[in-house]
């Protein structure tokens, strides 16, 4: 629940992990699956009153549950597409989910490839609820003595629940070319170089 304005909680203390189970299994059919369970114990930390300085302990949460879901089908030349959820229910009203999308593609000789994730991130704590995303995409040219590739990525980060903070989006654009040399000659026994130039910019939601 919310704080008075003249307290504030400090750095909290980790949780204990109680108990977690993990099951994993491959089908004939190029598919995999995954399943993550952990029960975490109590959250404790202080809380200070700045017109007093007093300081009491109190409990922040005294049981949560986190656990992590994963399909995930191969594709030919270790490519594959995965898609994932990760959520923690930390009590009544104090919930996140972070689903997500990732994949990879590559052809047959195995030199070019294109590569991406895309996440949101749900929170709600009481009646507050945010949602955020995140985004990434890249196509390069892979396992050859020159290569290249071309990312973007994005990030946006909705206001604070607690303080009135505004969202931020995060955006960034990068190019660059690579060179390898893994034959080992008099000198070296291997190079390897790297050349690129980015750009990232923020702003505030709809500006």
């Amino acid at each position: 629940g919310a704080l008075p304005p003249n307290e504030f909680v400090t750095t909290p203390g980790q949780s204990e992990l109680l108990n977690s189970f993990k099951l994993t299994t491959r089908t004939k059919e190029n598919w995999r699956f995954g399943v993550y369970n952990a029960i975490l114990g109590p959250v404790r930390s202080e809380i200070i009153n700045i017109d007093n300085f007093e300081r009491r302990k109190e409990t922040l949460q005294k049981v949560s549950n986190y656990n992590y879901l994963t399909a995930e089908y191969l594709l030919p030349n270790t490519g594959f597409i995965q898609i994932s959820n990760a959520a923690l229910m930390s009590g009544p009203g104090a919930n996140s989910a972070m689903p997500a999308l990732d994949f990879r593609l590559r052809d047959r000789q195995n030199a070019h490839q294109i590569a991406g994730s895309m996440q949101l991130d749900y929170q709600r704590v009481d009646t507050a609820a945010s949602l955020g995303h995140h985004y990434h995409f890249a196509i390069s040219r892979i396992n050859r003595r020159w290569g290249w590739s071309m990312t973007h990525a994005g990030d946006y980060i909705p206001g604070s629940l607690f303080f009135a903070a505004p969202g931020r989006h995060y955006a960034s654009s990068s190019a660059g070319i690579t060179y390898q040399n893994f034959k080992p000659s008099r000198r070296f026994l291997n190079v390897f170089g790297a050349a690129g130039l980015s750009s990232r910019w923020a702003a505030n939601p709809g500006e």
